[in-house]
């Protein structure tokens, strides 16, 4: 019963922070939409020229500061859209304007920087926090006085304690800097911690983290756009390939072109509107080749690409479940990952209501994990097939009117069909026939909180005790929002 009422604190905690969050991250999703619509103006044809520096201690290359420098600058190097100043050429660069002896490089040095390196952008790199400290291991954290007498009295005075389990802390700032103004363009933060084994592999961890991170970030500060040549049943060629660092699995949203107007005496620019999401498959030097995941309109060669540098990593599904042998009823909340995907998983909660064998309504709630494999998959429909393992937990109150509960394991198999219906909209029908149904018994809990004791439900006879009987088909019907 603990494990029951922590599961129903969980589903209320989750369904407050959907109803709450999904509004907003809707929001967020349809901001970074226009965003991106108001970069596409122009085909990218150079690579962006870069001038990278750290902010701090410019003469020691065991820093911290210029190690994640080089972190960063190997990050911007390996996308392939930046053209780095050579970091052998620094030490020349400061001289020709006399900073080498200074101990912090500013927006202003970078704007004399950029201008000797023929570089339009700057970075500097600003660590905010780093620390290193040794943490005791699991299990350690309730010793006793005793223990860590014995612990502090063998340890010498200045000597890491726990030199086999160092808990490192990173957070460092990464800012582009205009060179003709020396303001900064945009910024981004990198954090990263890990707990375990010697400082160098711990810090070694943290880095390889803030690598990932600073890839990612990086790729944001400089899109690409593109465009369509050729459109062939779905199969999209592009400008632009290996010379632009582009690489298969690597997404764009497509736009109609835009429109230049004049309204009394000013010409504006009308920017086309989003008609679909390709996802690039095979790359040459120059060009490149994708498959068309969803489209709502004709795509035409001259259509505009621009990036996407999120992908469609995930969808939220609102859905309705209803099998008529148990008069189950259920509202169900589901998060997918990679939804446009031939295989997807997904993680659902469900809130509703079933009969059990007194023909009594009984509250329950669910959670569980599923897969999802698409067979026919276009750019408008899929169909497929599901699996749903889910976890029920019904409550009623037994004949002493103690609320009990009980967990049925129910998986289920079935066919699902997903259709577009907007760019980020679709519906989805499923059909699922349950494999088996195993629970436990009913149970109430006894006690205080501290001090209880898992007790059987009362019933008045053996034979009037509540069955649920889970059997036959079960039928969905939900909307799923995508975020691309």
């Amino acid at each position: 019963m603990k494990l029951n009422r922590f599961l129903i604190k969980l589903s209320i905690s989750v369904f407050w922070l959907i109803f709450t969050l999904t509004p907003l991250a809707i929001a967020r999703d349809n901001s970074q939409s226009n965003d991106s619509n108001e970069k596409k103006s122009s085909i990218t044809h150079t690579k962006k020229r870069l001038l990278i520096l750290p902010s701090k201690q410019l003469d020691n290359p065991k820093s911290i500061d210029n190690r994640i420098t080089a972190i960063v600058a190997k990050a911007a190097s390996d996308l392939k859209r930046f053209q780095i100043i050579d970091r052998n050429h620094l030490k020349t660069i400061l001289k020709e304007i006399q900073v080498q002896m200074k101990d912090m490089v500013d927006e202003n040095d970078v704007v004399e920087l950029g201008k000797i390196a023929a570089a339009k952008e700057g970075i500097i790199v600003q660590v905010v926090n780093f620390g290193q400290k040794g943490v005791p291991p699991e299990g350690e954290e309730d010793q006793g006085l005793f223990e860590k007498v014995v612990v502090a009295l063998i340890t010498k005075r200045g000597e890491e304690k726990y030199p086999n389990n160092i808990h490192t802390t990173l957070r460092a700032i990464v800012k582009m800097v205009s060179v003709e103004t020396g303001q900064t363009l945009k910024s981004f933060n990198l954090n990263a911690e890990y707990t375990g084994g010697v400082k160098s592999h711990s810090l070694n961890q943290v880095l390889s983290r803030i690598e990932s991170q600073a890839s990612r970030q990086l790729r944001k500060m400089y899109l690409i756009n593109s465009e369509v040549l050729e459109n062939r049943d779905g199969e999209i060629t592009l400008l632009l390939g290996e010379d632009m660092g582009l690489t298969p699995g690597i997404w764009f949203n497509i736009y109609t072109p835009s429109k230049k107007r004049k309204i009394a005496g000013r010409e504006f620019v009308i920017f086309g509107k989003r008609i679909g999401l390709m996802e690039i498959s095979a790359v040459n030097a120059d060009s490149s080749q994708g498959k068309l995941v969803r489209c709502w309109d004709q795509v035409l060669p001259g259509h505009k690409l621009v990036e996407n540098a999120s992908g469609a990593n995930g969808a939220i599904t609102f859905a309705g479940i209803y099998n008529h042998d148990s008069r189950f009823s259920n509202f169900n909340f589901q998060l997918e990952a990679y939804p446009l995907n031939r295989i997807s998983g997904f993680f659902d909660l469900g809130l509703g209501f079933l009969k059990d064998s007194r023909d009594e309504i009984d509250f329950n709630f669910s959670l569980g994990l599923g897969v999802i494999g698409r067979i026919i998959k276009t750019n408008t429909f899929a169909l497929g097939g599901i699996f749903r393992a889910p976890l029920v937990f019904p409550f009623r109150a037994d004949d002493n009117d103690n609320m009990v509960s009980k967990l049925i394991f129910s998986p289920r198999v079935g066919a699902i069909s997903e259709f577009m219906v907007d760019d980020n909209l679709d519906l989805v029908l499923a059909a699922e026939y349950l494999l088996i149904s195993a629970g436990t018994s009913w149970r109430f809990s006894k006690g205080d909180d501290d001090d209880s004791s898992e007790m059987p439900g009362k019933w008045t006879s053996p034979n009037s005790r509540p069955e649920i009987i889970q059997q036959g088909f079960y039928f969905s019907l939900g909307i799923r929002y995508l975020f691309f």
